[in-house]
């Protein structure tokens, strides 16, 4: 059946607020009424496993909206934690954090540059799309990340933070076309495609070049992103959806970022469940349900390739998985799965 998209629940902003309506929607975590000092102090503590610091992170960037501590927190971990993940956590935390200031700007830029960890800088670069702060500096680096990162990774999560970051449309636009055009890796190319239908009707000039894309590249996946985005950019409803994309993905993670972090500690031993195709390249997006399977939002999405296995990390166990084969241009949605003890679940 065509993919089904119904309203996600709404919560205030505010730690109390947010907490009382996590705790109503079925997501109570402990972190939900937890003082976001204890956050901090279990990310500071460097005696403590990485998991843990890595989940206090994440519940940072959840509950720590009204601290004044929280973001500096987060800037010291993602520039100073021995571990990967933690710095990863720490990244796209300062970007739900949304402080609109030249340090936390800054330090995401810095770590999407030069941080010697791959995942990081994606992570970085996904921070960036989510922090909602327009600037030449931040879109200028991300430009020059997307062009010349040695990892298919990080460059493929800075094409689409771009889609997000930018205030020069025609300088983000002709960045796009060089990537869909001329980057050896197809996630990228898959990204560069999906980042010019995010910026919609501004990317105009960027028709031509995904309709060669469409015709003419030799991934389906990419053909496939290419054909999605023309209609993005050219069609007044999909334009629409193109603006409000641009909102949605300020605050969504990719599987790269959030498979890789533990949802809490609770979670450390290891994922719930995994997801994989079962008959070629595919796009998958899993939104978490309640126990009553009423949606609770997305956990992650983004290509998967056949035969990989992505882990997915769910409060609930309960899950529904929208997807698209990259051979197709038709959404398919699954009844509720069952997400727990390390499951495999096969799309279709």
């Amino acid at each position: 059946m065509s993919i089904s998209m119904k309203s996600k629940p709404r919560c205030r902003s505010g730690r109390v607020a947010l907490a009382v309506c996590l705790l109503g929607l079925g997501l109570a975590a402990p972190a939900a009424v937890q003082d976001v000092g204890t956050l901090i102090n279990t990310l500071q503590n460097l005696g403590l496993s990485e998991a843990a610091r890595a989940s206090a992170a994440r519940d940072i960037g959840i509950f720590g909206t009204d601290s004044n501590a929280a973001p500096q927190a987060l800037i010291g971990a993602l520039g100073n934690d021995p571990s990967a993940q933690v710095r990863s956590a720490a990244a796209t935390a300062l970007g739900a954090v949304r402080l609109q200031s030249a340090s936390a700007l800054q330090a995401l830029i810095s770590a999407m540059q030069s941080d010697g960890d791959a995942m990081v800088r994606a992570a970085a670069a996904a921070g960036l799309s989510m922090l909602g702060q327009d600037s030449n500096s931040a879109e200028q680096a991300v430009i020059s990340v997307m062009q010349k990162d040695s990892s298919p990774m990080v460059r493929a999560a800075a094409a689409g933070a771009l889609g997000l970051v930018n205030i020069d449309m025609p300088s983000a636009t002709a960045a796009l076309i060089s990537v869909l055009g001329n980057d050896r890796g197809p996630e990228v190319r898959v990204a560069a495609a999906q980042g010019l239908g995010k910026i919609g009707e501004p990317a105009g000039g960027a028709v031509q070049a995904l309709q060669n894309a469409q015709s003419q590249d030799s991934d389906p996946g990419v053909r496939a992103a290419a054909a999605k985005a023309i209609q993005m950019i050219t069609n007044t409803q999909w334009g629409i959806q193109a603006m409000r994309m641009r909102t949605r993905s300020r605050i969504m993670m990719v599987f790269v970022m959030v498979s890789l972090l533990p949802a809490s500690p609770s979670m450390a031993q290891g994922p719930s469940c995994y997801v994989t195709p079962g008959m070629e390249k595919t796009f998958v997006s899993v939104r978490e349900l309640d126990q009553d399977s009423n949606p609770l939002g997305e956990i992650g999405s983004g290509w998967l390739k056949l035969g990989e296995q992505v882990p997915v990390n769910s409060r609930t166990g309960n899950i529904v998985i929208n997807y698209q084969l990259a051979s197709s241009d038709k959404g398919i949605q699954t009844d509720p799965q069952d997400c727990s003890n390390g499951r495999v679940i096969t799309v279709p």
